[in-house]
This record gives C-alpha cells, structure tokens and sequence, in this order.
C-alpha cells in the first residue's frame, strides 16, 4: 500500500494534504480523490461557481501528481454522488 496526498489547488493557491492516505492501487486513489470532491462540492454547495477552478492533485510519497481532478467537472457529472460504501 502506497501513501497518497490529495491536494486542493487553484492557480498558485493551495491547501495541501499533509496526512495523506494509503491506497492500495491508483484506480482506488481515483474513486477516493472523486469521493472527495463530491464531499467537498457539497459542503460549499452555495460557493459553485467559485470553485469550478479548483481541482484535487493527487501526489504520490515522492511528490509527483499522479492524478487531476477538476472540481468543475465533477459537479457537471453524476460521478462520485453515490459511495460504494
């Protein structure tokens, strides 16, 4: 199981994910950084417009992004609005 990092990133902003989270593969980091995404989508369900620029980065324990997903795209979608859970 690796280590992942799921930043918030909007230009030169950032919130960056200091924790991280072990995920066993990147197809798992996907649903979990979408996941995410929804979560966050719908806590700040009021600032939509805002944040349509806005995008997970997921990075892997060297650092690199592995992975980008646009906050835009996922409120524009039904992907993520159900866990699997």
């Amino acid at each position: 199981m690796r280590r992942y990092f799921f930043h918030l990133v909007k230009g030169r902003e950032s919130i960056p994910d200091e924790v991280g989270a072990g995920i066993a593969d990147l197809a798992q980091g996907r649903a979990r950084a979408i996941e995410a995404a929804w979560e966050f989508l719908q806590e700040h369900a009021g600032a939509a417009v805002e944040l349509k620029d806005w995008r997970i980065e997921v990075a892997d324990e060297s650092g690199a992004i592995v992975l980008r997903i646009d906050l835009g795209e996922i409120a524009g979608s039904e992907e993520g609005r159900t866990s699997p859970n």
